[in-house]
């Protein structure tokens, strides 16, 4: 606050207020009217109704009386920055009484009053100052901002102008990296199709391959061990399936299971003639496969490395698509 009074003086300070005011102003209802409107503290409805009894108060014929009443309403009127408005209710009824008087005839605390009130005007003029310059300051300050925004409007809009010059040519580009990769897309579709249609007979060789294989594997373990195990129920099974899917001899292939299904210590020369048949039987299917494996290879890897550089150059295209969309978003 800008200044606190002794709380044991406050009743002594306004009953010399009152007695003041209603010598100063005679026919007036004065000292009452200031203490009953001074206000709570921080309340400016309070602070506007001490500013009405001071201006009915100007109806006083006493020309120091008038200009006290100015000082007054100064008061009442300033800046809370510069007079807290509870400070400044309480000052100016008081204010009204001192600045009456003549000074040698004050009381003291009607001197002090006055001095805390050169002091309150002192801020207030102070304050007043300080924000005239600041309002100065952004007034001086006006033409350069609107000079400096003018600017850049200017060049706002002349890059307004470059970008949208800039954004045809991108649409192109785009529309024809777009193009250029749905056509690559296509291009590896057609190698696809191309590449399984090709590479059919070649894994249907494959799989038989694999089974005379399996078959092959399963003929050597049955001519050590054979019993009724399921494992070795299922050698006889895969070695007479894959007779039976390869067009093997009919009677090689109608003794095979009961051949093979015999202990190896109880099998005849004939039994072991017909194993000796099969195994060979299955030797040559499989070196067939192979060579008709090799025979197909060269076609089957261009046709490989087709779909590879029509894949490579569709990943190429999409690149290209990404880029020219960043492009022009940018």
């Amino acid at each position: 606050e800008f200044f606190q009074p002794d709380q044991e003086l406050i009743p002594t300070q306004i009953e010399i207020a009152r007695r003041s005011v209603s010598e100063s102003v005679s026919g007036l209802p004065a000292a009452p009217s200031l203490v009953v409107a001074a206000p709570k503290m921080g309340s400016k409805r309070a602070a506007s109704q001490v500013t009405t009894a001071a201006a009915k108060r100007r109806l006083t014929t006493d020309p120091v009386q008038a200009k006290a009443l100015v000082v007054a309403d100064s008061l009442l009127a300033a800046d809370a920055e510069a007079l807290p408005v509870s400070a400044a209710a309480m000052l100016a009824p008081l204010a009204t009484v001192s600045l009456a008087k003549p000074q040698d005839s004050r009381h003291e605390f009607e001197t002090k009053v006055v001095d805390m009130v050169e002091e309150a005007l002192r801020n207030i003029k102070e304050q007043g100052e300080k924000k005239l310059e600041e309002a100065k300051g952004k007034v001086d300050g006006v033409f350069d901002d609107k000079a400096a925004r003018q600017e850049a409007c200017e060049r706002a809009k002349a890059a307004l102008v470059e970008l949208e010059g800039s954004i045809p040519p991108k649409k192109a580009a785009l529309a024809q990296a777009t193009e250029a990769r749905d056509s690559c897309l296509e291009a590896l579709k057609t190698a696809q199709r191309a590449q399984r249609e090709g590479d059919k007979d070649c894994v249907a060789i494959e799989e038989q391959r694999a089974e005379v294989q399996k078959a092959i594997e399963a003929l050597a373990e049955l001519k050590i061990t054979s019993d009724d195990s399921k494992q070795s129920k299922l050698a006889v099974k895969a070695v007479v399936d894959t007779c039976k899917a390869c067009n093997v001899d009919p009677t090689l292939k109608d003794h095979a299971p009961q051949v093979l299904r015999k202990d190896p210590g109880t099998r005849s020369d004939f039994d072991k003639v017909v194993i000796e048949q099969l195994e060979h039987t299955l030797a040559r299917l499989l070196a067939g496969f192979d060579e008709a494996l090799a025979l197909s290879a060269p076609a089957r890897d261009e046709r490989a490395a087709v779909v590879q550089a029509a894949q490579t150059a569709a990943e190429a295209a999409e690149q290209e698509v990404a880029a020219r969309t960043e492009e022009l978003r940018a």
